[in-house]
């Protein structure tokens, strides 16, 4: 897939939007262990959860056509061009309990809520860049966050001006965009 359509699935299915997928089968390329689940969003075979988010037993993974709702985790570009779309399984009977994916306790989620509103500017310090998946991970205030990039990735280490455009509750994660001349992403819509 050219870049411009991995770009126009990933303003089409930004990190934290909550869509609605069919299962399609467990993914076992190894054998009999399932190391997860195949999700089609809206028509498109790119969505994926991990068996670690999944409950323990094969089982009670949601059934092949069963429909249901999810959180975008993440996007991961793979060695072949394809966009692979994280997800996190919102229903909890579909979730392993012990799963967390960068949340935070409810006790943390309450003070970042407190200190970083919706429209805070903060400043985040780049820790990590996950090319060619579009994203780097920042740390701000005690918390860390993936922020989309469509463009180069900013160096390990630099700091940026963001903004808290959505505090996300089913993962208590946090979504930012560059405010620092950097291109503003990802292109927020409803959920």
């Amino acid at each position: 897939m050219s870049g411009s359509g991995l770009d126009g699935l990933i303003h089409r299915f930004p990190i934290g939007r909550h869509v609605q997928g069919e299962v399609r089968a467990p993914l076992m390329p190894r054998g009999d262990t399932a190391v997860g689940a195949l999700v089609e969003l809206d028509g498109l075979p790119v969505g994926f959860v991990d068996g670690e988010h999944l409950p323990r037993r094969l089982d009670r993974w949601p059934q092949a056509g069963t429909t249901t709702g999810f959180e975008i985790l993440r996007h991961d570009v793979r060695r072949s061009g394809r966009l692979q779309i994280r997800l996190w399984p919102l229903e909890a009977s579909f979730r392993n309990p012990e799963a967390t994916h960068w949340g935070h306790s409810e006790e943390q989620w309450q003070r970042i809520k407190e200190r970083c509103p919706v429209g805070t500017n903060v400043i985040g310090t780049v820790t990590s860049t996950a090319l060619p998946h579009r994203w780097f991970t920042v740390t701000f205030d005690g918390t860390r966050t993936r922020v989309t990039c469509l463009d180069d990735p900013p160096a390990l280490g630099s700091e940026l001006r963001l903004r808290v455009v959505e505090l996300l509750e089913a993962t208590h994660r946090v979504i930012l965009v560059r405010i620092d001349g950097g291109r503003e992403e990802p292109v927020r819509q409803g959920r």
